[in-house]
């Protein structure tokens, strides 16, 4: 083949080639094969043709393939040849393609050009137009195959395809008009909705000129505006027209066009219509009703005005009066001109008339309360109604007005009202039900929350039978509810006494209540109040407080007999220790009998302290004391007849205190007890004492004052105490035994905290519990008792001492035991008597009794001695200690106090005391 050939082939374009190719007729198959036997001539050719170039065998393997068949496919030429028949061809085309050459190698007729998916080198799908030849070559029979690359055109149609698909979907699912029409007019294409719409079927509508469709007064038009859209030029506007429907009922439409260029330059139109009948009609109806509008306008008692974006442009001659205002010129102002400069809630007003107007626009609505002010500064309240309207081709706001500033006023003092009922009812300390007619529940206060156990927003609206269950206390069975028959019969009606409350929780609540109906103003029933209260505790303390009169008067009765044993045991013990003084150097034996005896005569004293310990009370009587002493000896007498052990850790060096012995005994002796109650099985009670500085910053937790403290603890092995019981222990009353008072943990707490100290509690449920108590010490222990009294015979100085007493043994016993030791004695029996003597002569101490049955006692007496004498020094003395007198003898004016029965060296110790003060 000659240059020019090679380059004439390399010149022309890919369908040339092909179209050269498949031109190609052989005469007979010797003439063909000269061609093929000039393989220069034929690769030169099918090298440069833009299409893939292939033989196939009679068994369809490839035995040629040229270059554009390897960037087809991505396999080189080597590997084509050594591919199985047909393995380029997709799965899906495959069988068709080998049967379609079968029936080609049998001489049958077979397309000779198909397009065909393959499935190349690296796994992705190409279509291909596929030419195909058949001819002999050395008596085999050879296929020659020519295939273009089709993959990008079979994209577009198939997108095409889609778009079709798409716009028929939305085209028959809309529910507006959808058509096409030519240039005559006609329409080409219409959707399910033109039928609906104009009740035309489709065969009637294609092939119909558009026009027939319209009113005789619009067909014109449409014409014109049809024939300029075609033209291209108006593209998209909208008119109004009105169509006429098969049954020749009249409709507005609103149709839009775009034209179409198809083939040939011919133009076609794409038409929308909607059916826009309702909107004309209401546009027409609107327009016709503007004059009434006006009217109306004008004449509402209402204030109208009509707003824009600038503010307010037109108002009703109830606007004008309202605002106090000559004319509508005067306010076209914003909104927020005609307000406070700032709103109930603080807001500044302009701000939030922006936000309000902002939301009718938004939602085309908006309602709300509003405080406005007229011209001449007056403020008040308005409901105000915001409507966006179309007003002469805009959006405008129409606002409504109405005075509520009456309402206004009413709901604040409704609100008040009911501030003030919510208040009182919360404040009232009984339970509080009211209920509708029917009886279900309107509303409830806590204290009926708390007992029912219901709160108000679960129990509104249930019967009062679901909320109240109450039963007989003694026979358990339910009790009747005195609301219903209050309702019905107008009466006010009380529960039996014996009613239980049984709480939504399981709690039990002893109640006394009573039902009434409620009444309005013209006197009709319209619901009914139950009003009920916890008894439970009144009762438990009304039980307490006959136990604590029978206490009290057992406890009297304690108090006089040792009162009267007191003054006895002071004659007694005074008598021996005078004996005593007279024998001087007689034999020892006879001193080691009144020794015995005065002993014995202290063990009596004991005896009756803790008489006057079980009948006293008030505050303490303070007195310098071993603590030690106090919590062993304690301990020890309450633990008698036990089986209990104890266990005690007091050391010696630990520091005296200035308290009622008599107190804090009590307070030792009831936590033993409780602690001997909390082991039924036995176990051991542990008691220990230690000096303590509270004078650093790591005990700041304790809520005591800086100084020294003796602390005190009293621990068991017993069952424990939960958390939840450990806040409830020191109140009075409460108590988790059967037959207990609930009085002794807040004796305890009442003493201690009355001596200054503190009182707390650790446990741990199923293993302790452990009670602490601290006292404030002097810091100091207390010296040897022998070393702090009078050695025997000594004497401050000669004085004279009035002695009053109604017992003539004791007033005996003290003159003689003064007189002993060099001090004038001057004994009576009552105040009266210590008066008379006292106005006769100086004396430089009185000794008064505090109780002179049937004469003046030792209280009065000081303070008639005090008004002669106001520097008289006087010392109260008495076998009773529950008196405030006792306690606070220095507020009564006396300058110390003697407990009966006394012995010589306390006696003494207080002279001293009182006489070198002086």
């Amino acid at each position: 083949m000659s240059d020019k050939s090679i380059d004439r082939l390399r010149q022309m374009d890919k369908e040339e080639l092909i179209q050269q190719i498949l031109s190609l007729r052989l005469e007979n198959e010797t003439r063909f094969g000269q061609l093929l036997e000039s393989e220069e001539q034929f690769r030169v050719f099918a090298e440069n043709i833009q299409a893939a170039v292939y033989f196939l065998d009679e068994h369809g393997a490839i035995i040629y393939a040229n270059h554009f068949t390897t960037l087809l496919t991505g396999y080189a030429n080597d590997e084509l040849l050594r591919l199985p028949g047909f393995s380029l061809i997709h799965p899906d085309y495959r069988e068709i393609a080998m049967q379609r050459n079968q029936s080609r190698l049998r001489g049958e007729e077979t397309p000779g050009q198909y397009d065909l998916k393959l499935k190349v080198k690296d796994g992705k799908v190409k279509w291909v137009e596929l030419h195909i030849e058949k001819f002999k070559l050395r008596g085999q029979t050879i296929t020659l195959g020519t295939a273009i690359d089709i993959t990008a055109r079979k994209k577009s149609e198939d997108d095409l395809r889609r778009s079709e698909e798409k716009f028929k979907a939305f085209a028959e699912n809309a529910q507006v008009m959808i058509y096409t029409y030519d240039s005559q007019g006609k329409f080409t294409y219409i959707n399910k909705m033109c039928e609906v719409l104009t009740g035309y079927s489709q065969d009637e509508l294609m092939g119909m000129n558009f026009t027939k469709l319209l009113h005789d007064d619009y067909k014109d038009m449409s014409v014109k505006r049809a024939a300029s859209r075609r033209a291209a030029e108006s593209h998209g506007v909208s008119y109004d027209y009105v169509g006429v429907k098969k049954d020749g009922s009249h409709r507005w439409w609103e149709l839009s066009g775009v034209p179409l260029v198809g083939d040939g330059a011919e133009v076609t139109v794409l038409g929308c219509a909607t059916d826009v009948t309702d909107r004309v009609e209401s546009e027409q109806s609107l327009k016709e009703s503007e004059e009434k509008f006006r009217s109306l306008f004008e004449r509402s008692s209402d204030p109208m005005l009509l707003l824009d974006e600038k503010g307010f442009f037109d108002c009703n001659q109830a606007a004008l009066k309202l605002l106090k205002a000559k004319n509508k010129e005067v306010l076209a102002v914003h909104p927020s001109r005609l307000s406070p400069v700032t709103q109930p809630d603080g807001l500044a007003s302009r701000e939030k008339a922006k936000a309000m107007i902002k939301k009718a626009y938004t939602d085309g609505f908006h309602r709300f309360e509003w405080l406005h002010c007229d011209l001449e500064g007056r403020e008040f309240w308005a409901d105000v109604s915001l409507t966006v309207v179309p007003f002469e081709s805009r959006e405008i706001i129409f606002t409504v007005w109405r005075d509520i500033s009456m309402i206004k006023e009413l709901e604040h003092l409704l609100r008040d009202e009911r501030e003030q009922l919510r208040v009182t009812l919360r404040s009232i300390g009984d339970a509080v039900i009211t209920t509708d007619l029917e009886g279900r529940v309107v509303l409830m206060n806590r204290v009926a929350e708390r007992l029912t156990g219901w709160n108000q927003v679960e129990a509104r609206g249930h019967k009062i039978a679901e909320i109240i269950d109450i039963v007989e206390g003694q026979t358990g069975e339910a009790a009747r509810n005195p609301l219903y028959q209050a309702i019905s019969q107008g009466v006010i009606l009380e529960l039996d006494d014996d009613t239980v409350l049984r709480s939504r929780n399981g709690q039990e609540f002893k109640i006394a209540d009573s039902a009434s109906p409620i009444r309005d103003e013209k006197s009709e029933i319209i619901g009914g109040v139950l009003v009920f209260r916890d008894i439970t505790n009144r009762e438990r303390m009304q039980e307490e407080v006959l136990k604590l009169r029978k206490l009290e008067s057992v406890g009297r009765l304690a108090g006089g007999i040792a009162h009267d044993f007191n003054n006895l045991l002071t004659g007694i013990m005074g008598n021996i220790e005078v004996a005593s003084l007279r024998l001087g150097s007689q034999p020892d034996k006879v001193h080691g009998n009144l020794e015995k005896a005065l002993k014995a005569s202290r063990r009596a004293a004991d005896l009756t302290q803790k008489l006057l310990t079980f009948a006293k009370g008030g505050d303490p009587i303070k007195e310098t004391a071993a603590i030690g002493e106090i919590i062993k000896d304690s301990a020890e007498f309450s633990l008698l007849g036990s089986k209990i052990a104890l266990s005690l850790d007091i050391p010696e060096n630990l520091w005296a205190a200035e308290v009622d012995s008599g107190q804090i005994s009590q307070v030792v002796q009831n936590l033993v007890i409780n602690a001997v109650y909390a082991m039924p099985e036995g176990g051991t009670i542990f008691i220990c004492g230690e000096n303590v500085d509270l004078s650093s910053v790591q005990t700041v937790s304790l809520p005591l004052k800086f100084g020294p403290y003796i602390k005190i603890s009293v621990r068991d092995q017993g069952c424990g105490i939960t958390e939840e019981l450990r806040e409830k222990i020191f109140d009075p009353f409460f108590t988790t035994k059967k037959e207990g008072s609930g009085l002794g943990l807040s004796v305890i707490h009442s003493i201690v905290n009355k001596h200054g100290g503190y009182v707390g509690v650790q446990s741990e449920p199923g293993c302790f519990t452990e009670f602490t108590f601290y006292l404030p010490s002097l810091g100091v222990v207390l010296e040897n008792r022998e070393e702090m009294l009078f050695e025997k015979g000594s004497s401050v100085s000669a004085g004279r001492i009035l002695v009053m007493d109604d017992e003539e043994v004791v007033r005996e016993v003290i003159t003689e035991l003064l007189t002993s030791y060099g001090y004038e004695v001057v004994a009576v029996s009552d105040g009266r008597q210590v008066l008379e003597k006292y106005r006769e002569q100086e004396f430089e101490l009185v000794i008064m009794d505090l109780t002179i049955p049937g004469g003046l006692g030792g209280r009065d007496t000081m303070k008639l001695l005090k008004e002669f004498d106001p520097l008289a020094k006087a010392v109260v003395s008495s076998g009773y200690a529950n008196d405030p007198v006792v306690a606070e003898y220095e507020k009564y004016g006396f300058c110390g106090f003697l407990s009966k029965p006394y012995i010589l060296e306390e006696l003494l110790q207080l002279l001293k005391k009182v006489l070198m003060a002086s």
